[in-house]
Order: structure tokens, then sequence, then C-alpha cells
């Protein structure tokens, strides 16, 4: 009869253990280096939501800031909004920190927003919100 030793067990759980962790690691990797190469550039957003329309510009710069302006109108109100942050992917998540914004009181500075990225290609960016439902923006092409 073939015995194994605890030692020998404990080697090939950590062994294998590794290296799922590792493929799994990569993969996730791969999908953030690609969605951070495809995520620069402008985005049109436009969303409506318990009669609130909100119409805006995200740009999303190589060095990871994000500039995002534009309107949000209400029954009562019309606000131009201009913000300024920082944006990393990690995970497969659009992680976004607001640094700087004309109206803190629609979002306060160091306001973190992470959302999962569902697809990004050259036309659309799709993710889910928050509350789960999915959404997507436009890609804004450069005039040449």
């Amino acid at each position: 009869m073939f015995k194994v030793s605890p030692i020998l067990l404990i080697i090939i759980s950590v062994l294998f253990g590794c290296t799922s962790n590792t493929v799994y690691e990569k993969k996730t990797n791969n999908q953030d280096i690609e969605y951070n190469s495809r995520i620069i550039g402008d985005w049109k957003v436009e969303i409506e939501e318990n009669y609130t329309k909100i119409f805006a510009i995200d740009t999303y710069s190589k060095d990871g800031k994000l500039h995002s302006r534009g309107v949000v109108i209400t029954p009562k109100n019309t606000i131009y909004v201009e913000m300024f942050g920082k944006w990393e992917i990690k995970e497969g998540f659009l992680i976004t920190t607001l640094q700087k914004t004309t109206h803190p009181e629609i979002l306060p500075v160091g306001y973190i927003l992470k959302e999962k990225i569902i697809s990004i290609d050259d036309k659309t960016f799709k993710y889910l919100t928050k509350k789960g439902e999915q959404s997507s923006v436009t890609r804004i092409k450069p005039q040449s």
C-alpha cells in the first residue's frame, strides 16, 4: 500500500493552490491591462432617473486622472458641474475617487465609486452600477 506523508500533501496543496490562484491573477491582470488601455479617452454620459437627467463628458487620461463636466437637470434646477478625480482598474472594477468638484453638495470630495466592468470596446463601455444594474456610456471619437 502506498502511503503519502502529510508534508507531501501540504506541498501538493500549496503548489496546486498557488497555481490556480496565479492563473486567475494573470487572467485578471491581463484583463485589467486591456481595460486600462481601452478606457482612455472621452465618453458621453446620458442618465435619466427619478425626474433627473444628467448629460456629461468623462475624460480618462493615461496618467490616471479623470475630468468630468456636464449638466444635471431636475424639475426645479439646471446645474453645471465639473469634477476632477483619479481612476484605476483593479480586478475588473473601475474605481474612481473624487478629488475636486464645483458642487460638493452633489458628490463630496473623497467620494469613491466602484463599478464592475462588463466590457470596453471602440464604441461602448458597459458596466454594472452600484445598484447592480447594467449601464453604458458611448465613446466620443476624436476629431481628425
